[in-house]
């Protein structure tokens, strides 16, 4: 396993806390992280979560949900909103792919659900876990192209953590943020 900074979690080696950028949004994010991708050096999902407040990473684990994850999809201050293409998305009911911010209530601190994995992991992963069936989804469809090149993707629309959640900011209206 590598040793990870404390505070910004990215291995020591490239710890960016003296550089960390402090993003302050209405929104949070949660991620659901494969085991694999939590020893990946390249792996942006700790550079989300060392720059935002009030974010919750879970490993996911087949047979075993992160119990504070549920809890968290549970609390009636959230309004959670799992990020994944809706060609994906099996068990969604079509009308639960959301088509702007302004169905997110007003009342409610608006939280994306990231799953942190390769595409191919990603699909299995919802597959499995069936807590994140019918949840409302935002499909950041295919005209966003991927800038990461630290790793190798499969089609230039797959973004990483990172991308994605500039992409959620953006379409929230959050441009400071993003």
């Amino acid at each position: 396993m590598i040793e990870r900074c404390e505070t910004c979690l990215l291995p020591l080696f490239i710890c960016l806390c003296a550089d960390k950028p402090v993003v302050a949004s209405k929104a949070v994010f949660w991620l659901l992280m494969h085991e694999n991708e939590q020893a990946k050096a390249t792996n942006t999902g700790y550079l989300l979560a060392g720059s935002m407040s009030d974010g919750h990473i879970a490993t996911w684990h087949r047979v075993e949900p992160d119990e504070a994850l549920l809890r968290l999809l549970s609390d009636s201050r959230y309004f959670p909103i799992l990020v994944f293409p809706s060609a994906y998305a099996r068990y969604q009911v079509s009308d639960a792919v959301l088509d702007s911010a302004g169905g997110i209530p007003q009342d409610k601190v608006p939280a994306f659900i990231l799953i942190d994995a390769t595409w191919q992991q990603a699909r299995k992963m919802y597959n499995h876990s069936p807590y994140l069936h019918g949840l409302p989804v935002l499909d950041l469809g295919s005209e966003c192209i991927s800038e990461y090149q630290l790793r190798r993707v499969r089609h230039e629309a797959h973004l990483c953590t990172i991308e994605s959640a500039i992409e959620v900011l953006r379409w929230l209206g959050d441009a400071s943020a993003a």
